[in-house]
């Protein structure tokens, strides 16, 4: 089985870096990464949570290397792609059902003859199923949402500040890029019809995130309290007991 100090060279090479570089990310010394890589030192499990995050892998991989029932960083990086891409694409068909009832079928005022009726009938239908298709994005990006945030919590992988920015940004963003064509050429609704769809599912992306973050701080809060008892009952037992001389 291979040992640490060779899956911290490897995962290094893996992301192309130098040694030089990881230890200024780090704020240590090469010297240190050095000593970690061969076998001399052993870092301690804050420095473990550094390393995992500039290699971008779980502390499971870093302390004792993938196994099958592990799941792998880049599984979540696929999901949330599929994700980027299941909400784009139903935002276009969602902006097209719309966008066709009001420039293909649009609705008259006043008396209705028989073939307005079927043009009245047919937008009908169309604005009933773009309020159908937004109902089921907004309902697929809290529930897939809630799957990606339980899968990143499970194989527990450290996501820094830009990388839960872009897990924000980019699938709202093609949300919009999706809608935009239509919001711009709509001949009866406003852009923002089209537009709010994707500020709500993105209000849901961070609301997520948010609870993410907090249960991160959470976690790290616990694990610095532990620390800190840990190294107390430490001290109280390095302290003579009365009558010691």
């Amino acid at each position: 089985m291979m040992e640490m100090k060779d899956r911290l060279r490897r995962l290094r090479l893996k992301c192309g870096l130098t040694q030089q570089q990881v230890a200024d990310q780090l704020g240590i010394t090469r010297q240190a990464l050095s000593s970690y890589e061969g076998g001399r030192t052993r870092p301690d499990i804050e420095m473990l949570e550094k390393l995992c995050r500039i290699y971008e892998t779980d502390l499971e991989t870093m302390l004792h290397g993938r196994t099958g029932n592990k799941e792998n960083p880049s599984r979540l990086k696929r999901l949330w792609k599929i994700w980027t891409g299941v909400l784009g694409g139903l935002t276009f068909i969602s902006s097209a059902l719309l966008w066709s009832g009001n420039r293909f079928f649009p609705v008259s005022t006043g008396q209705l003859t028989a073939e307005e009726r079927v043009v009245f009938q047919t937008h009908h239908r169309l604005i009933s199923a773009w309020e159908a298709m937004d109902s089921l994005i907004l309902l697929l990006t809290l529930v897939s949402g809630i799957l990606l945030l339980w899968q990143k919590r499970k194989g527990r992988y450290p996501l820094p500040w830009r990388k839960r920015l872009g897990m924000l940004v980019i699938p709202v963003g093609a949300m919009v890029l999706a809608a935009l064509p239509f919001a711009l050429t709509d001949p009866v609704f406003e852009a923002v019809n089209y537009l709010i769809t994707p500020f709500l599912c993105g209000m849901r992306i961070l609301l997520l995130w948010l609870v993410d973050l907090a249960m991160d701080m959470a976690a790290g809060f616990r694990k610095k309290s532990s620390k800190g008892n840990n190294n107390s009952s430490q001290d109280k037992k390095s302290l003579p007991h009365p009558g010691e001389s």
